[in-house]
């Protein structure tokens, strides 16, 4: 029987092959630019901001103040560097593993899964190689943590899941 598909089914078509090669591919990219992104803006951090300290972005509303944090979110767990590691390791495998299982998901689902991935390994990175997290951006405006390009793509990309997740996560 040749049935034409419609509704739900026409919406959950089956990606081919090479469909499902390309979606991998452009979440492997955009993963590795960001992670690029943010290891050259520690970089430039670490190199220009480290030695100025402080300087004004937006005054009164956000400086780049350079920071070493030991832990995690807002300081959490100083000096835990081994555990936040190993944590961010298998969060890291987690995610990856799933971005490479399940091509059929939202777009915007894998896009904010990168993110977070991204972002947790750009952490990582910092953790392994400097034994610290570079943190710079600092809202003057409210007291709040100092952060940075990885932990703005962890935050973007949780928001954007809880998003689509609660949009039904439509496969596309």
């Amino acid at each position: 029987m040749n049935e034409k598909k419609t509704g739900i089914a026409a919406e959950k078509a089956v990606l081919t092959g090479k469909q499902k090669m390309y979606r991998r591919l452009a979440y492997v990219l955009l993963a590795a630019g960001l992670i690029v992104l943010d290891a050259v803006s520690k970089l430039w951090a670490v190199s220009v901001l480290a030695p100025a300290g402080e300087m004004p972005l937006l005054d009164g509303i956000i400086a780049l103040r350079f920071a070493r944090n030991f832990g995690a979110a807002f300081s959490s767990f100083s000096g835990a560097t081994l555990l936040l590691s190993l944590f961010s390791l298998c969060v890291c495998t987690a995610i990856g593993w799933y971005l490479m299982k399940n091509v059929h998901m939202h777009p915007l689902e894998g896009i904010s899964l990168t993110m977070i991935f991204a972002g947790g390994a750009g952490n990582l990175i910092d953790r392994v190689l400097r034994g610290y997290v570079v943190d710079f951006f600092e809202f003057q405006f409210v007291k709040f943590a100092v952060f940075n390009v990885a932990d703005i793509l962890i935050t973007t990309g949780a928001v954007l899941l809880f998003i689509a997740l609660m949009r039904g996560g439509n496969e596309g």
